[in-house]
């Protein structure tokens, strides 16, 4: 089986969202960015939350993001080339065109 096949991309996919139940019961927060092709958004839900990034542009961008208060980054979830996804510095999230993470935060406390 192909691991880059879209059928397999889209089990891991469902998979990941199944394991973030935050996306779907958590209450929505808006997050801003530095750069307007780039949305983020906080879901958090029982004391846990993911974000997710979507860059909207073809450009590749080093994008800063305000995360929620009182959380840090901690794990990414998934993302096209996720070994080579980890942030450069603190709070900033490296995106190819049209790129995206999901990250589960937690809190800094």
């Amino acid at each position: 089986m192909d691991e880059h096949s879209l059928l397999n991309w889209t089990e891991r996919a469902v998979r990941m969202r199944k394991e973030c139940p935050e996306l779907g019961w958590g209450e929505l927060q808006f997050l801003n960015t530095n750069n307007p092709a780039v949305l983020a958004h906080a879901c958090s839900w029982r004391g846990q939350t993911v974000v997710a990034v979507h860059n909207f542009s073809r450009a590749a961008c080093a994008v800063k993001v305000d995360w929620p208060a009182g959380t840090q980054e901690v794990q990414l979830l998934f993302g096209r080339d996720v070994e080579s996804a980890a942030p450069q510095a603190p709070g900033v999230v490296d995106l190819d065109g049209y790129d995206y993470r999901w990250m589960r935060l937690r809190s800094s406390s």
